[in-house]
Parts: C-alpha cells; sequence; structure tokens
C-alpha cells in the first residue's frame, strides 16, 4: 500500500513539473520587423534567437512606456494591437503552448501575456 502510494505522489510530481515547464513564461524583445494584422501576430528581432513571430491574444496587455510628452501620455490607458508598429522595441512576456505532438515546422509561436512598448528613439 505504500509503495503504491508513493508510485501515485511521483507520478502526479512528474505530471505537473512537466505541465509546468510546458507552459514556462519566456521573456522576449527587440525591434518590431513586421505586424502581421491578418494572423494579430508581430515578428521581433530578439537578442539570442533571431527573428521571431509572438502571437497577439485579445487578452495580452499592451503597455505604452515613454510615450507622449515627457513620457506622460497614456500613463493611466493601455495600448492596443495597432499600436504595435515596425521599429518600436518592445519587451514581451510569453508562454510556450504545448507543443508535444507538433513538428518544430508545425510548431506554434509563443503566445504573448503581456507587451511593453517603447516609444523613445533607439540609438541605431
Amino acid at each position: 500500500m505504500k509503495n503504491l502510494i508513493k508510485k501515485t505522489a511521483l507520478s502526479l510530481g512528474f505530471l505537473t513539473a512537466m505541465s509546468v515547464s510546458a507552459m514556462a513564461d519566456g521573456f522576449l524583445q527587440g525591434p518590431i520587423l513586421e505586424v502581421k494584422d491578418d494572423s494579430k501576430s508581430i515578428v521581433i528581432e530578439t537578442i539570442y534567437q533571431g527573428p521571431m513571430e509572438i502571437k497577439v491574444l485579445p487578452s495580452t496587455r499592451i503597455e505604452l512606456d515613454d510615450c507622449g510628452w515627457f513620457g506622460m501620455d497614456n500613463i493611466f490607458e493601455d495600448g492596443d494591437f495597432y499600436d504595435l508598429k515596425v521599429g518600436r522595441h518592445v519587451e514581451v512576456e510569453a508562454y510556450y503552448p504545448n507543443t508535444m505532438n507538433q513538428t518544430p515546422t508545425t510548431a506554434m509561436p509563443p503566445r504573448a501575456t503581456k507587451i511593453e512598448v517603447k516609444c523613445h528613439k533607439m540609438a541605431y
């Protein structure tokens, strides 16, 4: 009986760890290279992985940082998909959907939970 309880506990622990790692959060940043209005996604140039497409969901929170006069515009307002413009630097909090049954060519892009748009000018 103790052995069965121990195996069950280990199985549940393993399954929990797998589900948490499958939905692990990621942090991406870089300039927007392309805005795909039809699929509601953006392509950003990440520092480590090169260009990456990120799906923007209806529940994605878009924050505008340093926008308007002295960075004071839209303090109490969130942005929307149309504030994502080519060339703007973004910081994205995203999660990777479960892709265990998919090949790398059909894997779904990460889903954004929060996008912070940096409106200040970049160095180049």
